[in-house]
């Protein structure tokens, strides 16, 4: 009945693509992950020994929702 746990890597980029002796390519550099559980993502972000992993972004990404009467 589908999935129930899975992670999302959140940092695929060249150096983290790495072959394997058959030449398969491998996903690497899973430093921080988020997890999504039961199709519901979560907001935070675990280490790979499920520590909670401080979220920096860079200064122009953020932005101030307002709130509306919806």
């Amino acid at each position: 009945s589908g999935w129930e746990k899975s992670l999302v890597h959140k940092n695929i980029k060249v150096s983290n693509v790495l072959l394997d002796i058959t030449f398969r390519a491998r996903l690497g550099g899973f430093g921080l992950i988020s997890s999504c559980s039961s199709g519901a993502h979560q907001d935070h972000q675990k280490g790979l020994d499920g520590s909670k992993i401080e979220r920096h972004d860079p200064p122009e990404s953020m932005h101030v929702l307002q709130p509306n009467e919806k």
